[in-house]
């Protein structure tokens, strides 16, 4: 009989056990249940492939994303273009604030950039009608296809389509019939400005000028010290001299290193 008694106590032991089980595990999922009815979601649309979608700190994803759950409050949602590296594809940055059950749906558009230039250059650039600078241009525009147009005195004016992707666009002007055109205002475009042979003539310009600055300080260093040792006016009229010549040759290299960094940035 004592045996059968264990018995019995036993299992009301395990049947307040299963009991215990059951009701925490009906508490969580009530629990998650309820969490789930307090996210927000968000569906991400983007017409270009690797965006990926932060919220916060936390990555989403990568675009397309489709009800993606979001908890309930105050986030920064920030949308990273694949080549984000690049100083032109800033991220776009946006504040939402989430309530339960509400769905976002955004469509993420990036704007297209296109270095425009031009033979000759300094080209009049329109875009709508609207003048957006002269060449050379940095351009952005958020529509895939756009046609800018460009014109300047004495050439024909030129329209060209632009493509979705970034990329260079050079147009040579065509110069109007009876219309003279000046060679020398073509010194910086595409063709001339890939003439290294300027380059070459101002770096050795450079390089002389500087030489001859520093040779002809040495010189006028060295005639006062004899100068100090003598006290010969004779000697301190070569320290003048060479004086003026050394800062004469100091004038030309900083002109000379001017020309070839303009020289150089041009290319």
């Amino acid at each position: 009989m004592k045996g059968i008694s264990i018995f019995i106590v036993l299992l009301a032991i395990l049947s307040d056990s299963r009991c215990v089980t059951a009701s925490t595990e009906d508490s969580r999922s009530m629990s998650r249940d309820s969490l789930q009815e307090d996210n927000g979601s968000l569906t991400v649309h983007c017409d270009l492939a690797g965006v990926q979608v932060v919220l916060d700190t936390i990555l989403l994803g990568v675009a397309p994303l489709n009800g993606t759950a979001i908890s309930e409050g105050v986030h920064v949602l920030r949308f990273i273009h694949p080549e984000s590296k690049q100083w032109q594809y800033s991220a776009l940055i946006e504040t939402v604030t989430v309530h339960p059950t509400e769905h976002f749906e955004r469509t993420v558009h990036f704007p297209y950039f296109y270095h425009i230039t031009s033979e000759p250059y300094g080209a009049t650039v329109r875009f709508h009608d609207s003048i957006i600078g002269v060449t050379p241009l940095y351009f952005t525009g958020y529509v895939q296809q756009n046609f800018v147009s460009l014109s300047k005195d004495g050439f024909e004016e030129t329209t060209i389509p632009l493509s979705g992707d970034p990329r260079e666009v050079h147009v040579i002007l065509k110069p109007l019939r009876g219309f003279s055109r000046d060679k020398s205002s073509d010194y910086l475009s595409f063709d001339q400005s890939k003439n290294p042979v300027p380059i070459y003539i101002t770096t050795g310009a450079t390089v002389l000028s500087g030489v001859a600055a520093a040779y002809f300080k040495i010189k006028a260093d060295g005639y006062y010290d004899e100068y100090r040792r003598t006290y010969d006016p004779g000697t301190l009229d070569q320290v003048h001299r060479y004086d003026v010549v050394s800062g004469i040759s100091l004038a030309a290299s900083e002109i000379s290193l001017l020309v070839l960094t303009y020289l150089l940035l041009s290319h």
